[in-house]
């Protein structure tokens, strides 16, 4: 039972443990050792330290103990059964929207992985876009949007043996390699420094190449993380690793486009909080809505089958109905970290794209799955669950403000499962009618993105998500 669940003081059973002295304190009241039974000893603090006390009998001793123990399990499941009422409560007043999914993508523009639950740090889900791959001669960040075979590369997150392992697809011959997932900085020191990497015609932080981890003993030690990546892409390119350090700290910065942008956004707040980021384009977390993904799907849908002057009625001649007649968009092809929708008990729907009015988001699980153990050098991961942040068994386990809308480049439109790039979907189909942030007037937009409250929290798939602000971002009516 955590202790936040025991809602009295400690105190001892009995004043006549049978490890205790047999004559009690004439000086404290009964209610000090008796807080709920009623059966207590005669004693009074103004009786004279003098006046005699008949000796405590065994039988006396284990009848006051025993109702002492009957008192204290009847007190417990009476605050039991309030805490079960007030859960109870809590659960049919609250809106159920719910964690659906969660995606952490290691290597930037490579596969993600999906999760079952995360550690939130500042820099997003734990692992999201800490590695990535640079060109060794122009310096320059490789993105699937250049490269659309990155999304072949599959990582795999080995927390037992502390390893991030990569994988090719099996046509290529290449073995795959491992590096750590966890290291001392004193190790990280000794590894070779690179920088700046250039993303958005910006400069990043220094980074650091990391060294081959041998996973498979027949690979041969010169096949090097940055030798294979090479052989895959077809250049010289280094695998590199976000720097852990303070003067290599991303701190979060505008996206490419108007200055205005910032009437879209609440990135004072996150300036604020000294927020920062790995290899991400711009922002720690990017949260959507299973409902606006469906919008998508049936927006795509209305293009196939287009009435009259529907708004979908000419995609443009780079559009391929056939294909996308047998196709179905797959919302890995956004990349977004946190997938949030209605839960199975809601009869207030989450409404598509209403994560575009959501500022402060909190999630809330079970107690008893609250304690959670990272692969972390010692640490672990251990919530709040002082009353302020309890419910019955719920506990807040973090939160996260929105602070703005993350408009689309074309790399949604690169298939993951055999990195096709569509000529339309799904960009065209957005951009039909998704258009709608002032500071981005001519990018269309899904999903938020958010920043994380704490410096360190916990997210797991099927959590509670309690939206306790609104946010006032201005929006471009399409008629």
């Amino acid at each position: 039972m955590p202790s936040s669940y025991w809602p009295f003081p400690a105190f001892p059973l009995s004043p006549f443990s049978r490890t205790a002295s047999p004559t009690p304190s004439t000086t404290q009241t009964a209610h000090a050792y008796f807080p709920f039974s009623s059966q207590t000893p005669a004693l009074s603090t103004t009786d004279s330290p003098s006046r005699d006390v008949s000796p405590v009998t065994p039988a006396q001793e284990m009848e006051w103990e025993d109702a002492d123990l009957l008192s204290v399990d009847r007190a417990l499941m009476d605050f039991a059964a309030g805490e079960a009422d007030r859960e109870e409560e809590w659960m049919r007043e609250e809106r159920d929207v719910r964690v659906k999914a969660l995606w952490v993508h290691p290597i930037k523009s490579c596969r993600g992985v999906s999760v079952q639950k995360s550690v939130v740090t500042s820099q997003g889900l734990q692992y999201d876009r800490q590695w990535a791959i640079r060109e060794v001669e122009t310096s320059q960040m490789c993105t699937a949007r250049e490269y659309p075979s990155m999304v072949l590369i599959e990582p795999e997150i080995d927390e037992i043996n502390n390893l991030l392992i990569v994988r090719f697809p099996e046509a290529t011959g290449l073995p795959g390699f491992a590096v750590k997932l966890n290291v001392d900085e004193s190790e990280i020191r000794t590894w070779q420094k690179v920088g700046p990497t250039i993303m958005h015609k910006k400069p990043l932080p220094a980074a650091f190449v990391p060294p081959h981890v041998p996973f498979v003993a027949s690979v041969d030690p010169n096949l090097t993380p940055s030798a294979q990546l090479s052989t895959y892409l077809s250049r010289p390119v280094q695998f590199i690793q976000k720097s852990p350090f303070e003067e290599d700290k991303r701190p979060l910065v505008p996206p490419p486009g108007s200055p205005d942008w910032l009437v879209g956004g609440d990135v004072e707040y996150a300036e604020k909080r000294g927020a920062e980021t790995g290899f991400a384009d711009g922002y720690p977390v990017l949260l959507a809505s299973e409902e606006s993904f469906r919008d998508i799907q049936a927006s795509l849908e209305a293009s196939l089958n287009p009435r009259g002057d529907s708004l979908f009625a000419n995609i443009g001649p780079t559009f391929n109905k056939p294909v996308w007649q047998k196709k179905k968009l797959d919302l890995r092809r956004f990349r977004a970290n946190v997938i949030v929708g209605s839960g199975p008990t809601s009869s207030d729907r989450v409404q598509a794209w209403e994560e575009e009015t959501w500022r402060d988001v909190e999630f809330w699980g079970q107690a008893e799955e609250d304690q959670v153990q990272v692969v972390e050098g010692e640490d672990d991961v251990t919530m709040n669950t002082d009353k302020a942040q309890q419910v019955g068994r719920f506990v807040r386990r973090g939160g996260m403000v929105c602070v703005s809308r993350c408009g689309r480049c074309q790399l949604p439109n690169v298939d993951p499962d055999n990195a096709e790039a569509d000529k339309a979907v799904p960009y065209k189909i957005i951009a039909k009618y998704r258009r709608v942030d002032p500071a981005q007037k001519f990018t269309p937009i899904f999903g938020v993105n958010a920043v994380p409250r704490e410096e360190r929290s916990l997210v797991c798939v099927g959590d509670r998500v309690r939206v306790t602000g609104k946010n006032t971002w201005q929006v471009i009516e399409r008629s």
